[in-house]
């Protein structure tokens, strides 16, 4: 089945409803300023997924953050999932993928462009830049 839509939010803290899993996003961002003392940075990555209707069997999902020239600097671990579809069987079905990153800042070096990418079933579905810099 093909994939509708990926979409990737970089924010500082996500809150989640303990009934019906809706998700609230605290300052989304795509600039993240980094104060020269800072010894580590912290963020998350929500992932909105959603497929056609049927789509009823397993999945894989990654998210990894690259530098600007394709080096690996942190990866979510692979995760199995399936589309849900408890609002509507017959509809298009839907899954959210929350990411937690944790970056020792001072092996980044002069920071600057980088890429969060998910991969669902091993293919890149979204990609989204975060600018870190320092102030």
């Amino acid at each position: 089945m093909t994939l509708p839509s990926a979409n990737i939010i970089i924010c500082e803290a996500v809150l989640t409803e303990k009934t019906g899993d809706a998700v609230s996003l605290i300052r989304t961002m795509n600039v993240l300023g980094v104060a020269s003392y800072t010894q580590s940075v912290r963020f998350f990555t929500v992932l909105f997924l959603n497929s056609l209707p049927g789509d009823i069997y397993p999945h894989t999902v990654q998210v990894q953050m690259f530098t600007d020239k394709t080096f690996l600097v942190a990866s979510s671990p692979e995760q199995t999932f399936f589309y849900g579809y408890g609002i509507d069987p017959a509809g298009p079905g839907a899954s959210t993928l929350t990411t937690e990153f944790n970056l020792g800042v001072a092996s980044l070096g002069n920071l600057g462009t980088y890429l969060l990418v998910a991969y669902v079933d091993r293919k890149q579905a979204a990609v989204t830049p975060l600018i870190m810099r320092r102030y």
